[in-house]
């Protein structure tokens, strides 16, 4: 698990991200997931204005994810309060499905899961880097999803900065 938690570490764009990633990582146990109760806002205090819990909530064989909670800059940015919210009442464009289908994942392979969002209107031309990371419950099963997203131009990500000093 370390191995890969690794090499998934060394493709996030943002230190703030592998901040975030280390901090879950060291909540893991030798083959287990952090809870839920493992983790303390106070342990990555830096982030919590992006920062949001997604609770799983399976019933009838579908799964719902809602907005446990969503920091204040996630309000700004959506300009409006998420909490509480599913992700078809707050994604008005549409990507509802696509969020649906990357949390599937998370929740089936109990991995961490990071990408970007292309800039667009949706985020006033900005791209969206996002970081899931899972935590379970006393079963094992994965309950809720910490989540810590950033909304930057393009040329702010590492990987960008990186192709262009090759360049010049």
């Amino acid at each position: 698990m370390a191995q890969l938690h690794s090499i998934f570490r060394s493709q996030l764009e943002f230190d703030t991200q592998r901040y975030l990633f280390d901090y879950w990582q060291s909540k893991c146990g030798q083959e287990k997931l952090p809870s839920r109760q493992d983790i303390s806002p106070s342990g990555f205090a830096k982030v919590l204005p992006m920062i949001s819990l997604i609770d799983v909530d399976e019933k009838d064989g579908s799964r719902q994810y809602r907005y446990r909670l969503a920091g204040t800059g996630l309000r700004t940015h959506y300009h409006q309060e998420i909490t509480g919210k599913t992700f078809q009442e707050i994604n008005t464009l549409g990507v509802s499905e696509q969020w649906n289908e990357v949390f599937d994942e998370i929740v089936l392979s109990k991995k961490p899961s990071s990408g970007l969002l292309r800039a667009g209107l949706e985020h006033g031309g900005l791209s969206h880097f996002w970081l899931r990371l899972p935590l379970i419950d006393e079963q094992g099963m994965v309950n809720m999803v910490l989540c810590y997203d950033i909304f930057a131009p393009l040329s702010a990500s590492s990987l960008q900065r990186s192709k262009l000093a090759t360049i010049a």
